[in-house]
């Protein structure tokens, strides 16, 4: 196990996620998408942010999408469920993929999405697979920024998309723990300009791409404020360290240490 996907992995999750719901009053067995509002949102802006990156992918109900570094599953079924687009999710952590699995079944959602443990690097698909490659909050655990890009525009259809929602550097030292590393050493974040010649480099033209700091802010403040209460929620999937990494990432984008960023490519 390499030390992103230690970050993330916690034995027994599936089980304290199942008892979580039960403490919540929930049935982990029978969900509506929207029981699972709390948690399965695990990004800067939550449901608002990935509503507008859909918006400017123009995700239909005919695309085929894959959502890479998928976590929990959240955003591939919010898509699933509003379009009803077929999406599968790669995720490097084998215990994000067990509970995105069982989300999907509780919420009647199998026949549209399904997970696998895999590398983005190395994703387990045929060349011209997906209309759409999405990702959110995946790529500041990647350093090989130039390897993924590559590995994307192969996976798209000729004329497909791709729709990116990320943290990217500033100026500044980071203050950690975030929720993307406990330290330095596997935080790999890059500048807007920086990601946008990775991507050039690698045959993707820019569509739109948008600074989505400010929203982000207050998203987030809104999320530190509950991030201690006890129960249902992303400390779930985070540990008790969850309210130190908040504060700090809020801290981070205040400074300008780092920004928010989404956008839309394509590769035609």
């Amino acid at each position: 196990m390499n030390v992103v996907e230690a970050h993330y992995a916690e034995p027994g999750l599936l089980e304290r996620v199942r008892e979580a719901l039960r403490q919540s009053g929930l049935n982990p067995d029978t969900l509506n998408q929207s029981d699972l509002a709390k948690l399965d949102q695990f990004h800067v802006g939550g449901l608002d942010a990935t509503n507008a990156l859909a918006r400017l992918a123009g995700i239909r109900e005919t695309d085929r999408v894959l959502d890479l570094g998928s976590g929990v599953g959240g955003p591939s079924r919010h898509l699933a469920s509003t379009f009803g687009c077929h999406v599968t999710g790669l995720d490097l952590t084998d215990e994000y993929c067990q509970v995105a699995d069982m989300l999907a079944r509780a919420t009647g959602l199998s026949h549209l999405v399904a997970y696998q443990k895999g590398d983005a690097l190395h994703a387990p698909f045929d060349d011209a697979t997906f209309d759409v490659v999405w990702t959110q909050h995946a790529a500041m655990n990647i350093e090989d920024k130039r390897g993924l890009y590559r590995e994307i525009f192969r996976l798209l259809k000729p004329g497909g998309r791709l729709a990116i929602h990320d943290i990217v550097a500033q100026t500044g030292e980071l203050r950690y723990p975030v929720p993307w590393a406990s330290r330095a050493d596997f935080s790999f974040l890059i500048s807007e300009r920086d990601m946008e010649s990775a991507l050039a480099a690698e045959g993707f033209r820019t569509i739109v791409s948008q600074d989505v700091t400010k929203d982000g802010i207050e998203a987030l403040r809104q999320v530190a404020g509950k991030a201690a209460s006890p129960g249902f929620g992303l400390r779930t999937l985070m540990g008790p360290e969850f309210p130190v990494m908040i504060a700090n990432l809020v801290a981070n984008l205040q400074s300008g240490a780092c920004r928010v960023v989404h956008g839309t490519y394509t590769n035609k």
